[in-house]
């Protein structure tokens, strides 16, 4: 995980110590000044934007993860092996989960020892679907019926997210519908009565 942080961070390090010689570079004193004052604002957008890439990538591995898992093990069940079975289920999956299983399939071909393949990926989204090939690569177990669990609970997982997300869009439509009415309800229910009351003590 710490890491997997580094390597996401690294990008945001790298232009915040362009920025400022860019600007120096282009826009001499000045430039650089300008430049060091805003790459605090320059990390973070890089930042937030790598963030949003992200979010976007795991959410297109949430949605074809159950079916790349149903397709794994009716492969494995076939008879085939895990190596051959990530590799068939990789040309028919789109990217970035089809680029992901490519490389678990590259990795347990030239892996020795699987049970390290398996263990790298423990934090991951197929950290489940991994500590049950290592389970199985160690006591020779059956996969096929844990895989298929798998599947089953990452469309679970995937439904709940997707009314998380949706009770989240209410929540978040509720203060600008709030906002346009308010000055409808002013002006139709309390500026009139506020008048009405005017005009009562005014004439009395």
């Amino acid at each position: 995980g710490v890491g997997a942080r580094k390597a996401k961070a690294e990008p945001a390090n790298i232009i915040a110590i362009a920025w400022p010689v860019a600007g120096a570079v282009f826009f001499g004193f000045f430039g650089f000044v300008v430049a060091l004052l805003t790459v605090g604002l320059i990390r973070a957008w890089v930042l937030r934007l790598e963030s949003s890439q992200d979010q976007k990538k795991a959410a297109q591995i949430a949605a074809d993860l159950p079916v790349s898992l149903n397709l794994i093990a009716a492969v494995v069940k076939s008879g085939r092996s895990t190596e051959s079975a990530f590799q068939l289920v990789a040309r028919h999956m789109d990217d970035p989960l089809g680029a992901e299983l490519r490389e678990i399939a590259h990795h347990l071909m030239l892996s020795e020892d699987p049970r390290r393949t398996w263990r790298s990926l423990e934090g991951t989204f197929f950290g489940q679907v991994a500590r049950t090939f290592a389970r199985s690569s160690d006591s020779g177990s059956g996969v096929v019926h844990t895989v298929t669990n798998a599947a089953e609970e990452a469309r679970k997982a995937r439904r709940e997210h997707k009314r998380v997300a949706a009770s989240r869009v209410a929540v978040k439509t509720t203060a600008p519908l709030g906002v346009c009415f308010l000055p409808a309800f002013l002006l139709m229910g309390i500026v009139p009565m506020i008048l009405g009351i005017s005009s009562g003590i005014l004439g009395s």
